[in-house]
């Protein structure tokens, strides 16, 4: 299968917790980020095309009052390789101007590549 991401993703080795912003309840939690897509692990499914308004809990050290707000949407979902649990794909659609910074620093301190 062609890899058709926009750009690399870099795998966290905080696996901070991603929120529904308008229920609070957890999606799941962050296993990588790019500048334009998240990958998630969940023990729900999502359906594709679904959009959200996601809060990232990071670390407080890192920016923001350790939070930050995104808007994006289901790009797929499918079974994890742990069998217990889902892998989704979200596409950034939008998001807030302290975005970059944070990506930059979380990239640095906070993610891998592989």
């Amino acid at each position: 299968m062609p890899n058709r991401r926009l750009a690399p993703r870099s795998n966290t080795i905080y696996h901070t917790r991603v929120l529904d912003q308008l229920t609070g309840s957890t999606l799941g939690h962050l296993v990588d980020i790019s500048e334009y897509g998240i990958r998630v692990t969940s023990d729900t499914p999502l359906v594709k095309g679904d959009e959200f308004s996601i809060r990232l809990e990071l670390p407080t050290d890192l920016c923001c009052g350790g939070a930050i707000t995104l808007k994006a949407r289901v790009k797929w979902c499918r079974p994890d390789v742990n069998p217990d649990l889902w892998a989704i794909g979200f596409q950034i659609t939008e998001q807030s101007e302290d975005f970059a910074a944070v990506y930059a620093t979380l990239r640095n301190h906070y993610c891998f590549d592989g």
